[in-house]
C-alpha cells in the first residue's frame, strides 16, 4: 500500500457516512422549514429557550444566594459586637439559610427590621472619586467655583470699583459666635447630664418604690417631657434676645434637633432594656442596667442617631483625611457666598421696596433653578458627606453609610430614603416603627404621614427661627408635594431625569421665595405694635419700603 492509501479509505469512509445520513438530514431541514412556516417552535428552538430559561433562574438563583451570604456576614459582624452570646447561639444553629433567618426573629418582627446594622464601611463618594471620571467631575466643581469668583470680582469692580470677597458677609452670617458657643455650652451640659442622672434616678425610685411604680413612671415621663420642652424653647429665646444672624442661628437650631434626637434614641432604647433586667432581678445595681457613661459620651458625638453600646472602629484617626474635608466645608460655604452675591442680590435686592408683578416673579423663579440646585447639591456635600466623615475620622467612627446613592434613584420614594440615612434611620425607628407597633401594620399609611409631618415641621421650624420670618413654603411643599410624590414611581431612565427636574424646580422655588421674604423683611420690617405682621409674609403685605429709601446690597448686609 503507498501512502495516498489512509486518507483515501477516510475519504470513503465519510462519503459512505453522508450517503447514510443524507435522506435523514434531509429531512430534518424539510421539517424545520416547515416549522418556522407554519409557526410551530422547533425542536432546536425548545433547547434554545429552554437553556435561556434555565441561565436565568441559575443567575437569580445566584444573586439570593450571594445576598443571603452578605446578610450572615453582616449580621455576626454586629452580634459579635452587640451580644456575643448570640452569636455563639446563632453560629451553632445555623447550619442552612432557613435556620439563619429563623434565629433572626428577634430583630425582623412582622416584616418590620428593628435593628440598625452598624458595619464598617465608607461613604459612597468616598469610593467613588477613586474613579478618575468621577474625580474629574469634583474638579470641574472647584473650576466653576473660581469662574464664580472672578465673575463676582468683576462685576465688582465694574460697578463700584472695588473687589468683594464674601469674606466680610461669611464672617456677618457667623457673627457673635461667641454667644453661639456659650448657648451651645449649656445645651451640651443639659444633655451630658439629664438623660443619664434622669435614668439613674427612676431606676433607684424603681428598685426602692416597687409598690408605686406607675407613679414614678408617670412622674419620669413628665420630668422627661418637660427637659426636652426646655430644650427646644430656652435656645430659640436666647437666639431671639441676642438677635443672632442667619447662619449662627442655623447652628443652633440645628443642635436643637440633633440633640432632641439623641436623647430620645438613647432613652428608648435603654429604657425596655432596664425594664426587662428589673423584671428578671438581673441588675441590682446601676452598672448592670445601664450602659458606661462612657458609652452615652461617645455616642453624643458620632455622626449617628441609632444608639448602641458599640460600634465599628478605626484603629487610627488620618488627620490629613480630616483637614481636607474641614477644607471642603470652608469651600462649600464660600462658594454658596459667590452663588448668593451673583444671582440673589441682584434680582431679591428691591423686593420690598417696589411692587411685585407677575412677569417679575415668573423671571425670578427661573433664574433661581440653577443657583438653587447648586446650593442644594453644596450643601449635601458640605453637611453629609465633608462634614460628617470628619468628625466620624477624629471619633474613629467606622460606619460612613451618612447617605446613598440618591442621585441614581428613580423616584422620590428612595430619594428621601438615600437622600439623608442618618435621620431616616431615626424616623424609621422611633416614629415610623413604634407608631405601627402601637396601630398595627393596617394603617402604614398613617405612620406614614406621621413621619412626613413631623419632618416638615422640623425642617420649617429651623428656617423659621434661623430666619426670623414666618412663611412655611417648606413645610406645604414637603408635607403637600412630597407625600404625592411618594407614590410616583418608574424603572427607566426618564424616571431619574424626571426626578431631578423635580428636585431643580423645587429648589428654584424654595430658594426664590424665601430670598423674596428674606429682603421683604429686612426692606419692609414688621410693625410691632401688629401682632398680624408677625404671621403674614412680608413679601404679601409690604409692596413699598417704609424704612428704607434705597435697597440694601450685599455689601450692607
Amino acid at each position: 500500500m503507498d501512502a495516498d492509501t489512509p486518507d483515501d479509505s477516510q475519504s470513503a469512509m465519510n462519503n459512505f457516512k453522508s450517503a447514510m445520513n443524507g435522506p435523514r438530514a434531509e429531512k430534518e431541514e424539510d421539517q424545520t422549514d416547515l416549522s418556522s412556516r407554519a409557526g410551530i417552535p422547533s425542536p432546536k428552538m425548545d433547547i434554545d429557550n429552554l437553556i435561556s430559561s434555565i441561565k436565568s433562574d441559575v443567575m437569580d438563583t445566584l444573586d439570593v444566594k450571594l445576598k443571603n451570604i452578605f446578610d450572615n456576614v453582616v449580621w455576626n459582624f454586629e452580634t459579635e459586637r452587640s451580644d456575643p452570646s448570640l452569636l455563639q447561639k446563632s453560629t451553632t444553629d445555623v447550619t442552612d439559610s432557613h435556620s439563619f433567618h429563623k434565629s433572626r426573629k428577634n430583630v425582623v418582627k412582622n416584616g418590620i427590621s428593628t435593628e440598625k446594622v452598624f458595619v464598617p464601611r465608607r461613604s459612597v463618594l468616598t469610593d467613588l472619586f477613586e474613579i478618575p471620571h468621577i474625580r474629574t467631575i469634583y474638579n470641574v466643581f472647584v473650576a466653576l467655583m473660581i469662574v464664580f469668583s472672578f465673575n463676582v470680582m468683576a462685576n465688582d469692580i465694574l460697578d463700584r470699583g472695588t473687589i468683594f470677597f464674601p469674606v466680610e458677609l461669611v464672617a456677618m452670617a457667623f457673627a457673635d459666635f461667641q454667644t453661639v458657643l456659650g448657648i451651645w455650652a449649656n445645651m451640651i451640659v443639659f444633655t451630658i447630664g439629664m438623660p443619664y442622672l434622669g435614668l439613674r434616678l427612676w431606676i433607684r425610685c424603681r428598685q426602692r418604690l416597687q409598690g408605686h411604680t406607675m407613679v414614678v413612671d408617670t412622674v419620669g415621663v413628665v420630668l422627661y417631657v418637660s427637659g426636652m420642652v426646655g430644650l427646644l424653647t430656652l435656645p430659640v429665646q436666647a437666639i431671639i434676645k441676642s438677635d443672632l444672624p442667619g447662619a449662627s442661628a442655623i447652628i443652633i437650631t440645628c443642635e436643637q434637633v440633633r440633640q432632641f434626637m439623641k436623647i430620645h434614641s438613647f432613652v428608648r432604647e435603654n429604657i425596655p432594656k432596664a425594664l426587662e433586667r428589673l423584671k428578671t432581678h438581673e441588675g441590682r445595681n446601676f452598672e448592670e442596667v445601664l450602659p458606661d457613661f462612657s458609652k452615652y459620651l461617645y455616642f453624643l458625638f458620632i455622626p449617628t442617631l441609632i444608639y448602641r453600646d458599640n460600634y465599628p472602629r478605626t484603629k487610627k484617626i488620618r488627620w490629613n483625611f480630616v483637614f481636607v474635608n474641614l477644607f471642603e466645608v470652608i469651600g462649600c460655604i464660600f462658594y454658596s457666598a459667590f452663588i448668593f452675591c451673583r444671582f440673589c442680590v441682584p434680582i431679591f435686592q428691591r423686593f420690598g421696596t417696589e411692587l411685585i408683578t407677575v412677569e417679575s416673579f415668573v423671571r425670578s423663579v427661573f433664574s433661581c433653578i440653577m443657583p438653587g440646585t447648586l446650593i442644594l447639591v453644596l450643601s449635601f456635600y458640605a453637611i453629609l458627606h465633608a462634614w460628617m466623615n470628619a468628625f466620624a475620622e477624629i471619633m474613629t467612627f467606622a460606619d460612613r453609610m451618612f447617605y446613598q446613592d440618591w442621585w441614581n434613584q428613580r423616584s422620590f420614594s428612595a430619594y428621601y430614603r438615600t437622600w439623608n440615612v442618618i435621620v431616616h434611620d431615626w424616623l424609621f425607628a422611633y416614629i415610623y416603627r413604634d407608631i405601627i407597633n402601637i396601630i398595627g401594620q393596617s394603617r402604614k399609611m398613617i405612620a406614614l404621614l406621621a413621619v412626613f409631618l413631623i419632618s416638615a415641621l422640623v425642617h420649617e421650624f429651623i428656617i423659621c427661627v434661623s430666619m426670623r420670618i414666618f412663611y412655611p413654603i417648606l413645610f406645604f411643599m414637603f408635607g403637600c408635594f412630597g407625600v404625592v410624590f411618594m407614590f410616583i414611581r418608574g424603572k427607566s431612565e426618564a424616571a431619574n431625569i424626571m426626578m431631578w427636574l423635580g428636585l431643580m424646580i423645587g429648589s428654584g422655588l424654595l430658594f426664590c421665595l424665601y430670598s423674596q421674604e428674606w429682603y421683604a423683611s429686612i426692606n419692609c420690617p414688621v410693625d410691632e405694635n401688629v401682632y398680624l405682621d408677625y404671621i403674614i409674609p412680608r413679601s404679601f403685605a409690604c409692596h413699598h419700603g417704609t424704612n428704607h429709601t434705597e435697597p440694601i446690597s450685599h455689601l450692607e448686609l
